[in-house]
């Protein structure tokens, strides 16, 4: 997938092209284009899918995600020493689509941890970005 659409490329504004004689040309650079912007950044600039995503635990409120903007956060499991435990949503929540704060502040009572554990790859996510 690349992040421009052929019709933006050949839309009169940039190429004018209206036939279909070179399209399957200007998909593959746009693909090029895209990998090269990927590469440059070292992120995948489309919208993925991340399905149990492991980090290490900060110690803190706050867990930065790998890609972002986040456009969903799904699952949220933190490890407790024997298997990956999915935390109830109402605990956490997602700031800036960037970073999860866990407790929420209004439920730092409630949550299972106090802030994000520390550890080896004891948080998994699952989330959307791009």
């Amino acid at each position: 997938m690349a992040l421009a659409r052929l019709t933006l490329l050949k839309s009169e504004a940039l190429l004018g092209i209206t036939a279909s004689t070179w399209d399957t040309e200007l998909k593959a650079l746009l693909v090029a284009a895209t990998k090269a912007a990927n590469t440059y950044t070292g992120r995948t600039l489309e919208s993925t899918a991340y399905t149990d995503q492991y980090h290490h635990g900060t110690g803190t409120t706050k867990l930065f995600t790998r890609e972002y903007p986040v456009t969903a956060l799904t699952t949220v499991k933190i490890f407790d020493g024997t298997a990956y435990t999915a935390e109830t949503s109402t605990y956490y929540e997602l700031l800036d689509s960037r970073y999860i704060h866990y407790p929420k502040l209004a439920q730092q009572g409630n949550a299972t941890y106090s802030a994000w554990p520390t550890g080896d790859l004891n948080v998994a996510l699952t989330y959307t970005a791009g």
